[in-house]
């Protein structure tokens, strides 16, 4: 139902605050693959992280967590769920927000917004990091395409884990570092290119 509303509000608060396509992200570039990959592989290295530490202390919310996904899942988590949540929070909320706040506020405001709609326990602090680094991916590549990109392999790989817990807990510290080295590393590559191009359009002009 949660879902379903959020769908339906998205386009009410696009033409509500008169959004324009550049505000909510409407349009592809080269940089929003990239960002999307390095920003979905880095936050789904840190849920990773976070379920093995469940896993290996035997904390009391496993049970809850690694309950085997059903067909629907797949396709309502991993799909569905980031392209609605998505396009409202990083789409509307955070591109009526840029209006009003500093970017780095804007960032936090609507990263708070988003998380205090998903108060699932013990995840509450990994729900807030993810949904700074969505928006960090929409603000750096300035398509919504990134933080949907983003949201869809967190959302795949913490589902991908429910299926066999022991892969998750089987997952080495070397592994968890090479990924996140790789992501840090295409983020960062990507939004210096990104600043060098527009740097250059902007002497052209």
């Amino acid at each position: 139902m949660l879902l379903i509303a959020q769908a339906l509000l998205a386009p009410l608060l696009m033409r509500w605050w008169r959004l324009t396509p550049a505000e909510m992200g409407i349009h592809l570039n080269w940089s929003a693959l990239c960002q999307g990959v390095g920003w979905g592989g880095l936050l789904a290295v840190a849920g990773a992280a976070w379920m093995r530490h469940l896993l290996q202390t035997e904390n009391s919310w496993s049970t809850l967590l690694f309950t085997l996904p059903t067909s629907a899942d797949w396709i309502f988590i991993p799909a569905l769920m980031p392209l609605v949540e998505e396009v409202l929070f990083r789409g509307a909320v955070f591109g009526a927000l840029l209006r009003r706040w500093h970017p780095g506020c804007a960032v936090l405001l609507s990263a708070g917004i988003s998380t205090v709609l998903h108060p699932i326990e013990p995840w509450q602090l990994f729900v807030f990091l993810t949904a700074i680094g969505y928006t960090l991916a929409m603000r750096w590549s300035g398509s919504l395409l990134a933080p949907i990109l983003a949201h869809c392999l967190v959302n795949a790989t913490m589902l991908f884990f429910r299926i066999d817990p022991s892969r998750c807990a089987a997952l080495s510290s070397t592994m968890l570092l090479s990924v996140t080295l790789v992501s840090l590393a295409l983020i960062v590559t990507t939004r210096s290119l990104n600043e060098a191009r527009s740097s250059v359009t902007t002497r052209l002009e």
